[in-house]
């Protein structure tokens, strides 16, 4: 199980299956760790579900939203979604050293860039940054985080060349988990 599916909660596991980003294994073993904590009582279906075998996401389909839908209540819609997986990958990101943070904000832009033509999270700063302009990656507030990852990837890439490139790298990491963090918490009170 992934770190971003092992830190979910429900709602977020409702996030993570609606935007399709859960593997049948997943379900399987995040059925197991409800069955261990007795959600099971709530979900009579977390069981049946957690004994699979040979899993196939068509056939677990049917049972595990019986089983988000006892636990959250109503499916999510695509839009709601999206900035709830975001959040969760961001909080995810954020914990990890350096070089796990790197390949954790590759999956957020891997995941996100492009995840929404619609205007669901308007970042802090583009309240008084500018706020008539649009920009790429705005759509889920990720502008600014964009912004920053674009630069370090191109240092990473050698698109970029600078007097001191360890100094630099230091400096964008530095930036994207800023940038990152505000994102994470502009999510938290949505």
């Amino acid at each position: 199980m992934s770190a971003i599916v092992a830190a979910a909660s429900p709602l977020e596991l409702a996030a993570l299956w609606r935007l399709d980003l859960l593997t049948a294994r997943d379900v399987v073993l995040v059925c197991l760790t409800w069955l261990e904590q007795g959600l099971d009582a709530e979900a009579p279906d977390i069981a049946v579900l957690a004994g699979e075998v040979d899993p196939r996401i068509l056939d677990l389909r049917p049972r595990f939203e019986r089983v988000l839908a006892d636990l959250i209540g109503a499916p999510l819609s695509r839009d709601e979604a999206l900035p709830i997986a975001l959040r969760l990958h961001l909080a995810v990101a954020l914990v990890q050293p350096d070089e796990r943070f790197v390949e954790a904000m590759d999956l957020v832009m891997a995941r996100f860039k492009y995840a929404s033509e619609s205007r669901l999270v308007v970042h802090p700063r583009r309240l008084t940054d500018r706020p008539d302009e649009t920009f790429a990656e705005q759509a889920l507030g990720l502008e600014y985080v964009y912004g920053v990852y674009d630069e370090l990837d191109d240092l990473l890439g050698g698109q970029m060349l600078v007097d001191d490139p360890v100094a630099m790298k230091a400096r964008c990491l530095e930036d994207l988990r800023e940038e990152a963090a505000v994102l994470h918490a502009h999510l938290v009170t949505l």
